[in-house]
């Protein structure tokens, strides 16, 4: 899937003249095409399916730290092929204690 911009983009067409090749372009992350207006709710649910498959994959992160007290700022970056994402978040150290394990 295409992310551009840091968006994955998806295009609904309805009507029989819709250039498909255009909203391919425009939505290269999924497309659903309606012919009618009455086929319309169903290209919307198939739609919203697929974004929700997309979306269903899950990351374990767990973290270990040197840090036993205060505020601090951690990063969250991800690569993928020549994509960036990044994600920043403050996290108490207050109370953490040793002997961390990674599992």
């Amino acid at each position: 899937e295409l992310l551009t911009n840091q968006y994955l983009l998806y295009s609904i067409g309805l009507g029989e003249d819709v250039d498909k090749g255009f909203l391919e372009n425009i939505g290269p992350a999924g497309n659903q095409f309606a012919e009618t207006s009455n086929d319309l709710n169903s290209a919307f649910l198939d739609m919203a399916a697929q974004v929700n498959q997309d979306f269903q994959s899950f990351v374990a992160l767990e973290y270990c730290s040197p840090k036993r007290s205060g505020d601090h700022i951690i990063q969250i970056r991800t690569y993928i092929e020549d994509r960036v994402g990044r994600f920043d978040t403050e996290l108490t150290a207050d109370g953490f204690g040793g002997g961390c394990v990674i599992e």
